[in-house]
């Protein structure tokens, strides 16, 4: 008997190994976006604080005291000898980063 094609069995298990593979897959990707999104918000908190530090020591006048990119809103704060700049991620914690200012 010459039998062409799959039979049902054959569908149904390379349709379930399709689906495990998806459910596995999905979610890994899912947080690989998110984890992406919250380093483009980081580097943005970087470019900020360069930014910032060029305006302290160049203009301390001008320094900004909060700054909004993309939807994000990034708080700036001169707490000492520091410079802060505080941000909340996308799963809504705050992010902090801190620069010493050299006088």
């Amino acid at each position: 008997m010459n039998e062409k094609g799959f039979s049902l069995v054959e569908m149904l298990v390379s349709i379930t190994i399709v689906f495990m593979m998806s459910i596995l897959v999905v979610p890994s990707f899912m947080t690989i976006l998110i984890e992406r999104k919250d380093l483009v918000l980081r580097n943005e908190g970087n470019i900020l604080m360069q930014e910032v530090i060029y305006a302290y020591y160049h203009d301390p006048t001008k320094m900004k005291t909060e700054d909004k990119r993309e939807g994000t809103v990034y708080s700036i704060q001169i707490v000492g000898k520091d410079i802060c700049i505080t941000w909340k991620n996308r799963k809504q914690r705050e992010e902090l980063i801190c620069r010493e200012i050299f006088q």
